[in-house]
């Protein structure tokens, strides 16, 4: 096995280290290990048992071997969102898979930015107030499927939620099952004046030929600094 590139460059068994953050600059794990090689599958990293990976607030001791594998840079970008760890016979997990930035090797060092998926009811704000406010929220699927006073709440709440500088994704359908909103001929135009009226500025809406849904892209001036509603939206189809 070989490194991909020359700016690689390890020999079997060099130290190299796996240091990941969370959004925002965070720390997250950083795991040390020794450097495998290269196939067609990607970057192999070992992490024998009894290696120290520690992270703010918790220390682990690996109980099994590990065998760690980073994706190849061939692959294109959105294929790289991954690392994965492969354990001994006896671990209690087999395989672990972490959804990351695609990994970047920065010297002897492996970078890369650790995603969260939350479950839970996206209307309730203590979901993900934790993490406000945001560079990118998106609102897709939501508001043709809630009152016409939850889309103004939400659109509202919006501009506490999302940073400085950072943008609103969202969607709306030109029709669904049981509508009841009279809001003329498209009612992602009533969505569209929902965010000016709040002091979005617009820097996309696209209404594509032959589809049923809109998509619209709203920038923040300013985040507005305001108690949130703990209650957004509720379901109603």
């Amino acid at each position: 096995m070989s490194g991909h590139d020359g700016s690689v460059g390890f020999e079997l068994g060099d130290p190299v280290r796996i240091e990941m953050e969370k959004w925002g600059g965070r720390p997250h794990w950083h795991i040390p290990g020794r450097w495998l090689g290269s196939d067609e599958h990607g970057d192999w990293i070992g992490i024998p048992a009894g290696t120290l990976m520690v992270r703010p607030g918790a220390e682990v001791v690996a109980s099994h071997d590990q065998v760690g594998l980073v994706p190849p840079p061939a692959r294109p970008e959105s294929d790289r969102g991954w690392l994965a760890a492969f354990h001994a016979p006896g671990a209690e997990t087999w395989v672990y898979v972490d959804m990351t930035t695609p990994p970047v090797w920065d010297g002897p060092t492996l970078r890369a930015v650790d995603l969260e998926v939350r479950t839970g009811d996206a209307g309730e704000v203590a979901t993900f107030e934790d993490r406000l406010p945001v560079d990118l929220l998106m609102l897709c699927g939501v508001f043709g499927n809630v009152s016409d006073e939850d889309v103004v709440r939400t659109v509202a709440a919006a501009r506490l939620m999302v940073a400085t500088g950072g943008a609103v994704i969202w969607t709306r359908g030109h029709r669904v099952p049981d509508e009841s909103t009279d809001r003329g001929a498209d009612p992602a135009d009533w969505v569209r004046g929902r965010f000016e009226a709040v002091g979005f500025v617009e820097i996309a809406f696209v209404r594509p030929e032959n589809a049923t849904f809109r998509v619209g892209v709203e920038h923040q001036k300013k985040v507005v600094e305001q108690e949130l509603p703990q209650q957004l939206f509720s379901f109603v189809r």
